[in-house]
């Protein structure tokens, strides 16, 4: 059997949504199947968030709670969906997204790459405008963060995004820090 690198599956075609997400189903069987057979392993899992740009925009695709924002015209916008118990409980009106944030439950995903055969992967297909940041984090970013003060820490490092970074992962450590931090920002001129 001949295993495909993600480069080797967007050489494939055109980069657009579709080979994304293959790509990223194709991960996760990867994760799975090492999951069965490792000592230890059985039930790993992890999160996934990421753009692909391609066709003059970008492609958002993610698994789990890890995120991806639009930052525009001085406003923060979240591109993916979290697939979290809580944003289920709010989606149908039993919690509100205050409550969300102290929930017991508010680290517990739906959806995960890796925890079974195969995986649901939300894609979305954005327009490019000059100037857009977009930013990817793991939920030790966006469970410690108000979306305002992400957008305040980007916009005063808009010319330094490694600083915007570091500012941001800072703030999650003051905050808590008690989760991973990962964060990736990307300007387009």
């Amino acid at each position: 059997m001949v295993k495909l690198s993600l480069t080797d599956w967007l050489r494939k075609g055109p980069p657009n949504s579709e080979i994304f997400a293959r790509a990223i189903q194709l991960a996760n069987k990867g994760v799975f199947e090492m999951a069965e057979k490792g000592q230890g392993m059985k039930g790993m899992g992890t999160t996934i968030a990421g753009i692909l740009v391609c066709n003059g925009g970008f492609v958002a695709a993610n698994v789990g709670d890890s995120r991806i924002y639009r930052i525009r015209n001085n406003n923060i916008e979240q591109l993916s969906k979290d697939h979290s118990m809580v944003a289920l409980q709010v989606s149908m009106g039993l919690i509100t997204a205050e409550d969300a944030k102290k929930s017991a439950h508010k680290n517990v995903i739906t959806r995960a790459v890796g925890t079974a055969q195969t995986v649901e992967v939300d894609t979305r297909d954005e327009e490019i405008k000059k100037g857009d940041l977009v930013l990817v984090c793991s939920d030790g970013l966006s469970s410690l963060a108000e979306d305002k003060d992400m957008l305040d820490i980007i916009n005063r490092c808009n010319d330094n995004l490694d600083n915007a970074c570091e500012e941001l992962i800072g703030l999650a450590n003051f905050n808590g820090g008690d989760d991973n931090i990962t964060t990736v920002l990307v300007k387009f001129l």
